[in-house]
Order: C-alpha cells, then sequence, then structure tokens
C-alpha cells in the first residue's frame, strides 16, 4: 500500500502543470477508508498551490483531513456526498472540519457544487450552511439532492447562504435526486425546498444569467418559480426547467412572466406532450433563442392551421413539430 502511495505521489509531483484533481468511488463496492485518506491529503498537499478544480465524491469519513489543507489557488469545488450508516453526530463532527477547508477558500471560490445520494439516512446540510462564510467571488452555486428534501430540514439556512453572495452569483442551480428508501420521518416543509427557496427571493440577484431549477414536487404550484423568472426576466440567458413535464398552460404562463424581451440564448424543459401550440409559444416568445433544448414522451400533428401561408409562427411550429413528430414516431415504431 505505502510502495502505491509513493508511486502516485512521485508521478503527480512530476506532473507540473495539472490543475485540477478529481477522486471518486462507486458507493456498492466494499472499501478501505485508509486507500482514500491516503490519496487525499498527501497528495493534496503535493500540488495544493497549483489546483484549480477539486471533484471530491468519496466516503465522507474520508474528508476530516482536508482541513489543515491550504489550496491558494482553488477556485472549483465540488462535493459528492454519501453517509451510509454515518449517525448524525459522526456528520456534524465530519463537517465541522469540511467546513472549515471550504471558509478558506473565501478568497479565491468561484463555484461550488454539493450533491448527496440517497444513501445518506441521517444527512441533514441545514447545519453546514448556518456555519459557512461569503466568499466575495462566488459566482455558481448547485445543490442537488433527494426530491423530498430530507437533506435539507431547514431551507431558511441555504436562503440565508444565498443572500450573502446576492451581488456576486451568475448561475444557480438547485436539482433533485432520487429519494432515500430509509423509512424514517421526512418534514413535510422540506418537500417543497425549491420552491420555499425561490420564493425567498425578495430582491433580483443582480448578475443572475442562468438557473437551472428541478421542479418537484411535481403537482406543486409553480407561482414561485414564475415569480423567480419573472423577477430576472431581463437578464437571464439560459434557463433549464427540470423533471416536470409543463402542460401548455404552465409553459405560456413562464414564458408570460419572461415577457419578450428576454435575452434568452438557452432554455430547456421538459413538455408532456409536443406539438404544434407548444412550438407557436415558443417562436413568439422566444425568437431569438440560439439553443432549445426539448424532452417529451409524445409527440403530435396537425393539419395546417388557416393562416398558414401568413402566419409565420404557426407556419414555424407546424413544420418543424412535423419533423420532430415523424423522427420521434420512426425512432418508437409509432403511427402518427
Amino acid at each position: 500500500m505505502q510502495k502505491d502511495i509513493t508511486r502516485v505521489s512521485n508521478a503527480v509531483r512530476g506532473l507540473k502543470n495539472m490543475t485540477e484533481y478529481s477522486l471518486s468511488w462507486d458507493e456498492g463496492c466494499p472499501y478501505q477508508p485508509e486507500n482514500y485518506k491516503a490519496f487525499l491529503r498527501p497528495v493534496l498537499t503535493l500540488i495544493n498551490d497549483r489546483i484549480v478544480k477539486l471533484s471530491l465524491d468519496i466516503p465522507t469519513d474520508s474528508l476530516r483531513s482536508l482541513a489543515n489543507i491550504s489550496m491558494p489557488s482553488l477556485q472549483h469545488f465540488e462535493l459528492g456526498l454519501c453517509t451510509l450508516e454515518l449517525q448524525e453526530q459522526e456528520i456534524n463532527d465530519i463537517f465541522d472540519h469540511l467546513v472549515v477547508f471550504i471558509n478558506n477558500l473565501d478568497r479565491t471560490l468561484v463555484s461550488l457544487s454539493i450533491s448527496s445520494r440517497r444513501s445518506s439516512p441521517n444527512l441533514d446540510l441545514t447545519r453546514a450552511f448556518a456555519h459557512l462564510g461569503t466568499f466575495r467571488r462566488l459566482q455558481k452555486f448547485s445543490l442537488t439532492i433527494p426530491f423530498d428534501g430530507r437533506h435539507l430540514s431547514n431551507p431558511a439556512m441555504l436562503v440565508q447562504f444565498l443572500q450573502k453572495h446576492h451581488d456576486t452569483l451568475h448561475d444557480l442551480q438547485l436539482g433533485a435526486n432520487p429519494c432515500s428508501t430509509a423509512n424514517y420521518p421526512n418534514p413535510t416543509t422540506s418537500n417543497e425546498w425549491i420552491y420555499t427557496i425561490l420564493a425567498a427571493t425578495r430582491n433580483p440577484y443582480p448578475r443572475l444569467s442562468a438557473v437551472k431549477l428541478a421542479l418537484r414536487p411535481l403537482r406543486a404550484d409553480l407561482t414561485p418559480v414564475i415569480k423567480f423568472l419573472a423577477q430576472h426576466a431581463g437578464q437571464l440567458e439560459h434557463v433549464n426547467l427540470t423533471d416536470r413535464a409543463l402542460e401548455h398552460g404552465e409553459l405560456e404562463a413562464i414564458l408570460y412572466g419572461l415577457g419578450t424581451h428576454a435575452p434568452l440564448k438557452r432554455f430547456e424543459v421538459k413538455l408532456s406532450c409536443l406539438n404544434s401550440a407548444f412550438l407557436s409559444l415558443l417562436v413568439l416568445h422566444l425568437p431569438q433563442l440560439a439553443f432549445l433544448g426539448l424532452t417529451f414522451s409524445e409527440a403530435k400533428t396537425f393539419a395546417a392551421p388557416r393562416n398558414f401561408a401568413g402566419d409565420r409562427a404557426a407556419r414555424v411550429s407546424h413544420e418543424l413539430v412535423s419533423i420532430l413528430a415523424y423522427i420521434f414516431c420512426s425512432k418508437a415504431g409509432l403511427a402518427t
């Protein structure tokens, strides 16, 4: 084991141009915590002054050793969490060390990404967000947790963290993973954690230009999402709405909220059914798009509308949906 560590350390020491370091694991395989610890602190201390991006998705109990590592050039930190059978007190102890490491990046950190797997029954990130400081250069924040919000019992602590970076955030991503099958209580107030965070935004983020939002729960009222997008309509260039398949009226409400002068260049959305009515909305409201990403499970074509020749939006949407429906139905073996 020590010989392997020495070989890796010597190899890393010779990679003078290496600026990124990534370490990950498969939770389904047996592991020795010492293996991950050996390739964490010993290696990072050799390259700490030149690493710009660090990605760690390793057993959570291996993260304690990060606290005393200084990384003066680190700008992008990605953290994956899987606590397995660790108890709450053990997790809190680990996070006390982890928060020290992250807070020491206050002058350099540009993006922070945190995700948690469902096999973390005792994980609660509330305490961590309460103790994270202010990062003067933070432009991107991403959080992905099980969609029922059980890993964030009090969304107010995340709201507080985001408000600290109100003036610097350019990119906000709130995502959802599958829920845990563990049989333990889940506070109902956490189910709508994403909507709660969006609804708590009183003043628009002045530099926000990109958002990626999981529309969970699937049947929740979309008003907080619509209002949040409308608040930032004059500046958003990229909007990605995931998980929920939108009906015509829901998409219409979102697009009306964005207005006709939104500078959107990329728009990604999931539709309940692709048809010319949906595409007419997109053509009318977002004619300046450079990229359109559509996810759908059904496509329908209709006869050309009466004003087909004179209405550009109707003509474009009808032609496009006809092509997409043909491709979709051909691949799926369905008849139009």
